[in-house]
């Protein structure tokens, strides 16, 4: 019974441990960098079929999947911004993020042209907003089926 304690114990240290190591290993990396895109995209169809306009709030990702919502912090004056992915991109090395001129913007100097910042995946569109209505009481699924 003694030995099963003691190994019961050596797992959990071991867990707290390994949760220590690999969260601050992940808070070290927990930056990229972001641009923005080019007016020369104004007018075009981006990888989901939307027409692109740099007055609008979006951004480029290669992987997250369109319509997926992203909080982008600015490290340095600690200002943020909510962008919907709806292309692909960057295409360029060291980059994570293309973002609309407007988004951009929003979080620093168009000057800059490349800025170090933090993000947040905040998940689907269509989900978020299921969410919030379930938080307010106004749950979709909670209504009665009409006729």
């Amino acid at each position: 019974m003694k030995k099963l304690r003691i190994r019961n114990i050596g797992w959990a240290i071991l867990f707290i441990l390994s949760t220590i190591f690999f969260t601050s290993f992940a808070e070290r990396k927990s930056f990229v960098f972001v641009s923005f895109y080019s007016d020369r995209f104004n007018g075009r169809k981006t990888a989901s079929g939307e027409i692109f306009s740099n007055k609008m709030i979006s951004a480029a990702h290669k992987k997250l999947s369109f319509g997926t919502q992203v909080k982008i912090t600015n490290i340095k004056n600690g200002k943020s911004i909510i962008v919907k992915i709806n292309d692909r991109g960057p295409y360029v090395k060291g980059r994570a993020f293309d973002l609309s001129k407007e988004a951009f913007r929003k979080i620093g100097s168009l000057k800059k042209g490349v800025l170090k910042v933090r993000y947040e995946i905040l998940g689907h569109k269509k989900k978020i907003i299921l969410q919030a209505q379930r938080v307010r009481g106004n749950d979709p699924s909670a209504l009665p089926l009409s006729k």
